[in-house]
């Protein structure tokens, strides 16, 4: 195992969620290898269907009758398998000058509401793990701004849960070499041109897991109930996904790397 890949293994929480977070795509008739690596609570699950979409066109098959579970799986015969390839040869696909690698940044305010409606107070198993965690009952409520003051003041809040754990984290920001790392609100701009880089024109359509899965959260109204003090505190814990943030708005993919 190389000291390069042991760095980016210490990047995640878990060492699995490395090989869980790859999202590969590659067929010879494909004229671009494509990675996307995953990053939670970033339309990851409209990018994943997106390839999974394109890739099955190939074989002429059809994926609408997935279910989210099934998605978030890695159908076999759809994406590469990176478990059996296992992680030192996962990560030199990842790093390959045949991949095009690549990923998109949320906004981390945004992305920590967005966790926040669908993992603590949609879900009663990640509430109580976070409750847990900042020493209250697993039967307790907790409101967003409880939850940003956890988060702000507790590191193990933090870096509990891959939804809202820090983004440079998550996508071992600066020890993988990404060939694109864009930001969600240029998604509908940049997506289709990868997906045309990756499958050939004509093939640039997006698939919209709000649509497909009724993936929609109530961001913008989280985020009004937080004080200018409490936004402040974040963005200085985030202050390296904010910095990330800022560079992926500046980047467009047109027609290549």
């Amino acid at each position: 195992m190389s000291a390069q890949f042991k760095s980016v293994l210490a990047s995640f929480s878990k060492p699995r969620h490395f090989l869980q977070n790859i999202y590969a795509v590659a067929d010879a008739r494909m004229p671009h290898h494509l990675v996307y690596m995953r990053n939670h609570k970033a339309a990851c699950t409209s990018v994943i269907l997106s390839l999974m979409k394109h890739r099955a066109t190939l074989e002429g098959e059809n994926v609408d009758d997935l279910n989210i579970r099934e998605v978030h799986g890695r159908p076999a015969g759809i994406f590469v398998d990176v478990k059996a390839l296992g992680g030192p040869a996962s990560h030199d696909l990842v790093q390959s000058p045949e991949s095009f690698t690549f990923s998109f940044v949320r906004h981390p305010l945004e992305r920590a509401a967005s966790a926040f409606a669908d993992k603590v107070a949609g879900s009663p198993r990640h509430r109580a793990k976070i409750m847990r965690t900042i020493g209250k009952s697993g039967a307790d409520d907790i409101t967003f701004p409880e939850f940003i003051h956890a988060l702000t003041t507790n590191p193990a809040a933090l870096d509990l849960d891959r939804h809202w754990r820090p983004q440079h984290k998550e996508l071992a920001s600066g020890l993988i070499s990404y060939d694109f790392l864009g930001a969600l609100p240029n998604m509908d701009r940049d997506l289709p041109a990868i997906l045309t880089f990756g499958f050939g024109a004509g093939q640039n359509a997006v698939a919209d897991a709000r649509d497909a899965f009724g993936h929609k959260t109530r961001s913008k109204d989280l985020i009004d109930e937080l004080s200018s003090t409490e936004k402040s505190a974040f963005e200085e814990v985030m202050a390296q996904d904010y910095a990330l943030y800022e560079d992926a708005l500046g980047a467009a993919f047109t027609d290549g790397p």
